[in-house]
């Protein structure tokens, strides 16, 4: 794992060199025998380029709040708007440790990355993994709900497709992403319209925190209720 490692660091400082913009050498540790490999998700390193731009985790920041990234969230953005790095290496483990940051009350934006629906399960198209995976959240999601303060919003999206039924290869789908936000502060549930980009929630989080409109995205806040 370490020579993974070390290979995956000089690709990255040698393509910041020939100024290739590619996002991320990401460094997938994984076991078995020939014909019949898996990857595992502890070991696994995303080396990133920094966000060419500001975003909302930057405005938070020089705000005084707390950033806080559980999983690979800190690795995603190269450390940058994040202030507080918590490493978790499958779902079970970010998710207690999301309740932990709850119970303590933190002030501002915690965002944690759920790795096995991708990782292990949708990257090989397990289905019955990835179908046993949404009914262990589906147990999680009351428990976070009732940890919630009156106030707080919660955001659960995804960042891309990964449908593992797909028989084409098992790169990225195309389908439409999941947003459902959540506050005890709604009145009555709702039907979201379909948003132009992800870049609409970092309008959002912006919007909830008072913070400055940001350069792309549309804050949906007032919408609501």
């Amino acid at each position: 794992m370490a020579t993974l490692h070390e290979y995956c660091e000089k690709i990255r400082t040698l393509i910041e060199k020939l100024d290739w913009k590619i996002a991320r050498v990401i460094a997938r540790p994984f076991n078995g025998t020939p014909g019949n490999y898996k990857f595992i998700n502890s070991g696994r390193r995303d080396y990133t380029l920094k966000p060419p731009k500001r975003s909302v985790l930057d405005s938070l920041n020089e705000a005084n709040y707390n950033v806080i990234g559980i999983g690979k969230i800190n690795d995603l953005f190269d450390g940058r708007g994040i202030n507080k790095n918590i490493k978790a290496t499958n779902n079970a483990e970010a998710i207690n440790k999301l309740t932990d940051i709850i119970d303590k009350n933190f002030t501002g934006l915690c965002i944690t990355n759920l790795c096995d629906f991708d990782s292990l399960y949708g990257t090989v198209k397990d289905v019955e993994g990835y179908a046993k995976t949404i009914e262990e959240l589906d147990v999680d999601i009351p428990i976070i709900l009732n940890k919630l303060e009156v106030d707080d919003l919660l955001i659960i999206t995804s960042d891309h497709g990964k449908d593992p039924t797909f028989s084409d290869g098992n790169q990225h789908t195309r389908e439409n992403l999941p947003l459902i936000l959540y506050s005890r502060n709604f009145k009555k549930p709702g039907r979201l319209g379909q948003l132009d980009t992800l870049a609409d929630i970092g309008a959002l989080i912006a919007d909830n925190f008072d913070l400055p409109k940001l350069e792309i995205g549309k804050s949906i806040l007032e919408e609501l209720e």
